[in-house]
């Protein structure tokens, strides 16, 4: 239920770097600082740092520009509290005699949440309209040719990957949350990425056996 374009607020954010580091110490494609990731439930430290795992990163900033677009009614608006916090808005409304207009607020808001909200803008712009001005993307791995898998106990990454014939850079490019190269054991699990055609090898690796058998999934 949420706006197909918010997808480019990561665009303006991080250019699409899952381990960017802003000097602030905001890391990941939605550029989360750590009291605020571990508010939203994810795990930071020094062993694995959610905020650069891309599924988990983009749970936690839906729904915090879900509940920001719940309090003001305007995605701009909900777009400059992401950045400066719901306080500093609410006072730039208050400024602003009252108005929830972002045009008519944007003037009480910091410069530094304006040119933010323009970046969004410029990123959605800029992807849509990229081959109007000859620009052209570099396509990586697409999603479709990567599968997840649970992994519950602990996993050495460089292991794994010597076992299953994978480039250790590329899986751990894929999964640049696991900061140590390792996956720690965990009752609800963490999820890893591998390409599509090497998930049955690493499957048998993970669960050690030679005969077994993936059982549909029982949705209901």
């Amino acid at each position: 239920g949420m706006p197909e374009s918010l997808k480019y607020l990561a665009v303006a954010e991080s250019m699409l770097v899952p381990r960017a580091v802003s000097g602030a110490s905001a890391a990941g494609l939605w550029q989360l600082m750590p009291a605020t990731a571990r508010g939203m439930g994810l795990r930071v430290d020094y062993i694995v740092d959610e905020r650069l795992d891309l599924y988990r990163s983009t749970e936690a900033a839906v729904i915090m520009l879900k509940d920001l677009h719940d309090q003001f009614g305007d995605w701009h608006l909900a777009l400059a509290a992401y950045n400066c916090g719901p306080g500093r808005v609410r006072r730039a409304i208050r400024a602003a005699g009252g108005h929830t207009y972002y045009p008519k607020v944007k003037r009480f808001l910091p410069g530094e949440s304006q040119r933010y909200v323009a970046a969004y803008v410029a990123a959605a712009y800029a992807v849509n309209y990229a081959g109007d001005y000859g620009l052209t993307a570099t396509v990586g791995l697409a999603e479709d040719h990567l599968a997840s898998i649970q992994v519950f106990k602990t996993t050495n990454l460089r292991k794994l990957a010597k076992a299953n014939k994978l480039s250790y850079r590329e899986l751990r490019t894929l999964n640049p949350s696991f900061v140590r190269g390792y996956i720690p054991r965990s009752r609800e699990g963490y999820r890893l990425r591998v390409p599509l055609n090497r998930k049955w090898d690493v499957k048998q690796y993970l669960w050690g056996g030679d005969n077994l058998v993936e059982l549909p999934r029982n949705d209901d």
